[in-house]
Formats: structure tokens, sequence, C-alpha cells
């Protein structure tokens, strides 16, 4: 995988918080549909993303803020990249 010429979303989202912000379905119903780039495994602010459990469709960007917000996580004061936390774990 070569290094992608594209923008990433600010921050990226795990796994395991990688789920519809609104019914709260899983990467078997909740996923990008249409990637900026395929071969890369990072969020894009222009990345299609719907759920087929609720059929909510939305961009990588807001997707992301809104898991932000749902699963109250926050950017790592500890880390110089682009981890997250919850925010109960920051003091």
């Amino acid at each position: 995988m070569g290094k992608c010429r594209f923008k990433h979303t600010e921050f990226q989202i795990d796994n395991e918080h990688w789920k519809c912000p609104d019914c709260g379905a899983g990467q078997e119903s909740f996923y990008i549909i249409s990637s900026m780039n395929d071969d890369c495994p990072l969020i894009h602010p222009d990345d299609e993303v719907i759920c087929d459990n609720c059929k909510l469709a939305m961009s990588g960007e807001e997707v992301v803020g809104l898991i932000m917000k749902k699963e109250d996580l926050v950017p790592c004061p500890f880390c110089d990249g682009k981890g997250l936390v919850h925010k109960d774990k920051v003091q």
C-alpha cells in the first residue's frame, strides 16, 4: 500500500467505536461504500458511509464527529498523533 494522497479526517475512529451513531449497528451493517481511496484504511472527509440497518447516510467527516460526540471521545492529551480517548479518562 502506497502513501495515500487524499486528505484524512483529523481523527480516526478505532474498530471498538466504529458503529452507527444512530442505531448502534456494527461493521457488518455500518461501513464506507465509496472511498476517496479504496486502498487506504483511513477515513477521508468525503468518504460515503451508510448503515444498512437504519439507512443512515453521511460523509466520513460527519460520521467521525457524530461518533466522537455519541461515544464521548476527545483528543488524547498525551499522544502527538490523532488518538481519541473517552472524556472520563482525561483529567
